[in-house]
This record gives structure tokens, sequence and C-alpha cells, in this order.
């Protein structure tokens, strides 16, 4: 389960450094106060996305342990790669979806869209490793009925 969490972390951050790189340095994505100031703004971006992955990990360790305790998934092996892509996925899907919130409500802020992501994802994380979680279970060999072979 924690190495599932911390891939699931490395992820989201690995992929947030690139996006906050791109946002600050390619797009000039920055507060008015901060422009010119890119270091100072690719810093402070990096550090709210630092405590957005704890909190989204957070939760996301939570609702996994919760799900595998409820659905009995404890000694099923989880998919690592699945906790890095969804990690991945889980940022590279941020970014552009808080961009055009912000686009297509001027004079708004994009917090409550943000509290919705915050909610929403790690919960969909969480259902698509236990649903892959109780496929690998139905899938082994201890799980399934042997069948006699024919003579």
């Amino acid at each position: 389960m924690w190495r599932l969490t911390s891939r699931f972390f490395t992820g989201m951050f690995a992929t947030a450094l690139s996006t906050n790189a791109a946002a600050v340095y390619l797009l000039h994505d920055v507060d008015a106060d901060r422009i010119g100031k890119w270091n100072l703004a690719f810093w402070e971006l990096n550090l709210e996305f630092f405590i957005f992955s704890l909190v989204l990990t957070a939760s996301f360790l939570l609702l996994t342990w919760i799900g595998t305790m409820v659905f009995r998934l404890r000694h099923v092996a989880t998919n690592l790669k699945l906790g890095f892509v969804l990690g991945v996925a889980v940022m590279f899907l941020q970014y552009p979806a808080e961009f055009a919130v912000r686009k297509l409500t001027p004079g708004h802020s994009p917090d409550s869209f943000l509290l919705g992501y915050i909610l929403l994802s790690p919960i969909c994380c969480a259902a698509v490793v236990l649903l892959n979680a109780h496929k690998r279970r139905a899938a082994s060999p201890s799980q399934t009925q042997t069948v006699a072979p024919l003579n």
C-alpha cells in the first residue's frame, strides 16, 4: 500500500514540476505581481503543488486502505505502475481544466473547482486501483477453480 501511494505521489509531483515549468516559463501564467519574477513564481507554484499533492496522496491512501479492508483485497498484489500513471493523469488533467475555468469565468477564483477536484480525484483513483485489485484477485490461480484434465 505504501509503495503504491509513493508511486502515486511521485507521478503527481514529477508531472507538476514539468507543467509548472511550462506554465511559468512558456505560458507566463502567473499572478500580476509575479510578472518578471519567474523563479519566485515557479518556486511558489511548486510549493502550492507540493501541498496539493500531499493532500491528494493522503486522501488516496486513506480511501484505498478503507477500500481494501471493506472489499477484502489486503493480500492482492497491487499494480505499482498504475499508481504512477494515475498520479501523472491527475496532474495532467488538473492544469488544463483549471486554466479553462479561469479563462471562462474571469474575475472569479477557481477555488471551488480545485475543492471539487481535491474531493473527486482521489475517489476516482482509489476506485480504479480497487477495481484493478479486484480483477487481479479474480484472475489469480488460487481463487479460480481447477478443472481435471481429460485423459
